[in-house]
Formats: structure tokens, C-alpha cells, sequence
């Protein structure tokens, strides 16, 4: 699993104090920090978010009309498989290969004269099935993807072809020091918890054809009803009409009798999302590797602990404190003290990931392997001193500077917000959570970032994974 950073962002060109104007004196008081409200208070016009209920499908949109063309995502809830994470990944590989009634060439065709792209994405709460075409072809892209969803056709060698191309990825994957460092860390954290399920050359050398196709049925067919998230050129009151005529008629209303195999195929195989009993702290685990044709010469280092779930209302509090420990670049105290002032690494950085269950705190970075004890050491001695001494306005400002004038940037493309409403519709944000976000950061003091960061954040119970060699 590649873990993918919460706070991503295209520093852009700061706003010029001067052509803030004060009015009032409090204003007056403000204008010498300049970083807190300068672009907070530049009207983004964000468009409205709309949504509506069609058929127990809740439908969110966004209409953008820079480009001519539309961004489309069914969401589902994940499913995951009791005993072979490999089963869903060939799974999601195979579907939109080959849909009902026409051959695997048909289908490939059909999506390339429209000039369409199709993916499928997940992470460990959600998967989405996404299309993007012009907008001129919506109407067959549309019909297309709805076919992809319910009547992809599962033959025996399309399973053969992408179920070695799992096994290839996952057997590169298994030659990576950085994704064993990242997987052991997750198995550290997450003990017995769904979400340290990974796939393995092992497993995925013994999935079924059958067991993809029951998992497929499970997860697409038979569960609850998904969402849809719509962007781009289109308007709010064309969609209904446009679902209607191309998916929802089509294949809501007689979902059970597609791939009516699938469903007398055994289909105990899956296992619904719940929270262990108990997560594991302080936990050190360690692979020597001596399987590398190349000389290996840095250690791989992970030191992590369960985090808050996306719905935690000290979340932008996290998050400013975050960047300034180790999500700020050079800007950060972890880099600081490991880079600028010993010199134990290149890159070192801090992360968090808000899962739905339980999320993921992360230091990530790569040393000498004859410094990995002297830089853990320093990493844990970095974190202890900023939680006893807290942050400071300074370095607040210069957190709350760089995520705000980064804002624009996470909702400049279709696809981006595709990814931010796909957040909102799965984990029941508020309509408002992005027009209210930059308020919600600026609202962050020094005393509560210091307070959030004590609460969840604790030296002592990081678990560490390293992959170094002997």
C-alpha cells in the first residue's frame, strides 16, 4: 500500500499585505500578522455543492465550467475479504475489462472513441469507479460506466492475465524496503484490524476465479446503494434526466439478476468493517534484508501510532500541528533536527491519515544504517520536546500561511473535486466543510494546537518498523 499524504500542496504565490485595507481596529491588530487573514478573507466563489436523492442514490455535484467535460464516481463502502486481500484486488482489476454483450476488444473500443478514461481507486474506507470524458459524449461515456459497474464480464482469461499482474506488482512491491517499512508499520498499529490486511505473492497465488466473481457480487451488486459524485461541465438540473436515461433505470431496478452465478456462488467469504478490541502501541518490529541484488546502505524507519478518525473536531488543529513537526518541509522542527542540525537524513516528514475506524499517524525517513538507533533516538527526543514545549506563534503563522494560500490549489481540477466531495459524501461532512475550511484553520490557536497534538500524539507509545540490512 502506497500511503498516500493528507496534506498535499502547490505552495503559490502569497497575497500582498498592502492591498489590505483596515477598517476597523481589530483589523489594525491583524494586518501585522498578515498571514492569518490576508487570504482567508479573498472570496474563492466556491460553486455550490448540490445534492439530490434519485432512487436511494444520493447524488453530489459540483458544476466547474473552466473545461468542457465531466468527472464521474460511483462510491461504495469497501468490503474486504476474510482471507485473501488478493481476491479484491483482481477484483477491481478486472472490472470495465469486458462488459455484457460485447466482446473485451468491443469494450476497449467503445471507451477509447469517446475519448474516455476510466479507473478504479480505493483506500481503506472506500472504492470509487471513476470516468472522465468531454462533454459532448457524456451520455454514451455515462451508459458505459453503468454497464462497467453491474455487467463486467469476469472470463477465465481475463482472470488469468490480471491476476499475474497482481501477482508481478505484489512481488516488486515485496522487493521494496520502503512499502515493507510502510505495510509492517500498519500491521504494528493495526493489529488484527481490517485494515492491515494486505495482498502477498503468497495469497495472491491461490484467489479463484469464483471467489472474485462472489466478491464482485457482493461488493457492486448486492450491497446497500452506492453514491455519485458529478463535476464539470453539467448543471443541476440536467442530472437527473441524464442518470436516468443512461444508469439508473437501466441497472437499479434489476440489480439482482445480474451475473445471477455470482450469486449462487458462495459468497461467506467477506467480512464487514469493525474496530478491534484493542490497538498495539510501543511495539518494535524489524526485518533484516538480505535479499537485495543492490547494496543496500540506508535503513528504512517508520515509527507510527493509531491517530484520530476523519470526524474528530480537533482535526485542522492536527493538522497545523503536524506541519509544523514534520509535514513542513524544511519548515518543520523534525527536519530540523535531523537534517539541518546531525545531518541523519535527507527527508524526513510526519503525516496522518484520519481513517473512518481508527486513523494512522507516520514519521517516515531513511537513514545510514549505522545511524539508525542515534536517528530514532533523535526522533523520539524531537517529538517529546515539542509536546512538553508546545509550538509557538511563529511557527503557527508560518503553518497557517502556507495551508491557506495552498487551498486554491486542492480544488483546481474536475478530479480534484471529485476527491474532496468523494471525502464529504462518504464520511457525512458537512455541505459547508469547504467553504468553512479555511475559517476552521484560521480559528487554530497556539493553545489548542498544543492541547490536540498532547491529546493524541504520544512518544511513548510509537511503534516502529524498520527494514535495513545487516
Amino acid at each position: 500500500m502506497k500511503l498516500i499524504p493528507i496534506v498535499k500542496s502547490i505552495f503559490n504565490n502569497t497575497s500582498n499585505c498592502k492591498k489590505n485595507k483596515p477598517i476597523k481596529s481589530i483589523v489594525l491588530f491583524l494586518s501585522a500578522l498578515c498571514i492569518n487573514n490576508s487570504f482567508a478573507q479573498i472570496n474563492m466563489n466556491l460553486p455550490k455543492i448540490n445534492t439530490t436523492n434519485f432512487k436511494n442514490i444520493k447524488i453530489y455535484h459540483v458544476q466547474t465550467k473552466s473545461i468542457p467535460s465531466i468527472s464521474i464516481s460511483w462510491l461504495f463502502k469497501k468490503l474486504y475479504p476474510a482471507d485473501n486481500a488478493c481476491i479484491s484486488d483482481i477484483a477491481f482489476a478486472m472490472i470495465g475489462k469486458q462488459i455484457s454483450n460485447y466482446s473485451e476488444e468491443e469494450t476497449n473500443n467503445a471507451l477509447s472513441d469517446m475519448g474516455a478514461e476510466f479507473s478504479v481507486s480505493n483506500n481503506k474506507d472506500f472504492i470509487q469507479l471513476n470516468l472522465r470524458t468531454l462533454n459532448s459524449d457524456r451520455d454514451n461515456a455515462i451508459k458505459w460506466l453503468g454497464q462497467a459497474i453491474y455487467t463486467s464480464v469476469f472470463t477465465q482469461d481475463i482472470f488469468n492475465r490480471e491476476k499475474a499482474r497482481v501477482l508481478q506488482n505484489v512481488q516488486d512491491q515485496e522487493k521494496d524496503p520502503a512499502y515493507i517499512a510502510n505495510q509492517n508499520l500498519i500491521l504494528a498499529t493495526h493489529n488484527n484490524h481490517l485494515y492491515s490486511q494486505f495482498c502477498t505473492s503468497n495469497l495472491a497465488k491461490n484467489v479463484s476465479l469464483m471467489q472474485v466473481r462472489s466478491y464482485y457480487y457482493q461488493q457492486f451488486i448486492a450491497l446497500d446503494s452506492p453514491k455519485i459524485i458529478l463535476t464539470g461541465y453539467i448543471a443541476v438540473n440536467e442530472i437527473n434526466n441524464l442518470l436516468e436515461k443512461n444508469i439508473l433505470d437501466k441497472y437499479t431496478n434489476n440489480n439482482t439478476n445480474i451475473h445471477e452465478k455470482s450469486s449462487n456462488e458462495n459468497t461467506n467469504n467477506l467480512i464487514k468493517l469493525e474496530t478491534p478490541n484493542q490497538y498495539v502501541f510501543n511495539k518494535e518490529i524489524k526485518v533484516i534484508n538480505n535479499t537485495y541484488d543492490m547494496d543496500i546502505t540506508q535503513s528504512q524507519i517508520r515509527m507510527g501510532m493509531p491517530f484520530i478518525q476523519r470526524d474528530n473536531p480537533d482535526i485542522f488543529n492536527i493538522m497545523a500541528g503536524n506541519y509544523i513537526l514534520g509535514g513542513g518541509g524544511f519548515n518543520s522542527r523534525l527536519m530540523e533536527a535531523l537534517r539541518e542540525k546531525q545531518g541523519f537524513v535527507y527527508g524526513i516528514s510526519s503525516n496522518f491519515m484520519p481513517w473512518e475506524n481508527s486513523g494512522l499517524f507516520i514519521i517516515e525517513l531513511q537513514t545510514k544504517i549505522n545511524q539508525t538507533q542515534p536517528a530514532i533516538k533523535l526522533v523520539k527526543t524531537t517529538v517529546d520536546d515539542f509536546l512538553v514545549k508546545g509550538i509557538n506563534k511563529q511557527e503557527l503563522d508560518k503553518a497557517k500561511k502556507f495551508l491557506l494560500q495552498s487551498f486554491s490549489s486542492r480544488l483546481d481540477t474536475n478530479e480534484k473535486w471529485l476527491s474532496q466531495l468523494s471525502i464529504i459524501a462518504y464520511y457525512n461532512l458537512p455541505l459547508n466543510y469547504l467553504d468553512t475550511w479555511q475559517q476552521n484553520l484560521n480559528n487554530t490557536t497556539v493553545e489548542s494546537v498544543n492541547n490536540a497534538m498532547r491529546k493524541y500524539l504520544d512518544v511513548n507509545r510509537l511503534n516502529i518498523s524498520i527494514v535495513t540490512k545487516q
